[in-house]
């Protein structure tokens, strides 16, 4: 027989791994904005001098260095704001989220208390990766008409 625990524990695993999921898209959605914006930037210069960032620069950005990044090529404050809000998330998430004690493993209630905290935190990330995705479209249009 399965136990509540065991389901509650379920469903904090799945939701967990969600919001893991949804921060490496994030930041893969931010990568993608910059390079998209140094490109513009690159043939914008049309070689008066040398610029020679480009994707591979960004690949072992922190989320935090990726949004530094992103807010120089961005007056989009709100996200800016809630792209620096959701770090700390990220942060517990990333280092803690797997380090449940026993008792938390087999306590429900915590574990529910848990899941509802992720809940909320990956709505937050879902609007949030929405838009990145939309700023990404934008940027990227820009760049190819800049060529």
């Amino acid at each position: 027989m399965i136990e509540q625990y065991e389901i509650e524990y379920a469903a904090y695993h799945n939701t967990l791994s969600s919001v893991l999921i949804d921060f490496q898209f994030i930041e893969e959605s931010l990568k993608m904005n910059i390079a998209s914006c140094y490109e513009i930037v690159l043939s914008s210069l049309d070689g008066l001098i040398p610029f020679k960032f480009d994707y591979n620069d960004l690949k072992k950005d922190a989320l935090g260095v990726l949004i530094k990044k992103f807010e120089k090529y961005s007056d989009d404050t709100d996200l800016i704001k809630e792209l620096r809000d959701l770090v700390q998330y990220r942060n517990g998430v990333a280092h803690k989220g797997w380090l449940l004690t026993t008792d938390e493993q087999r306590n429900s209630e915590r574990l529910k208390q848990l899941t509802s905290e992720l809940t909320t935190t990956k709505k937050r990330t879902e609007v949030v990766l929405r838009r990145l995705i939309d700023k990404a479209k934008e940027v990227e249009e820009k760049a190819h008409k800049s060529e």
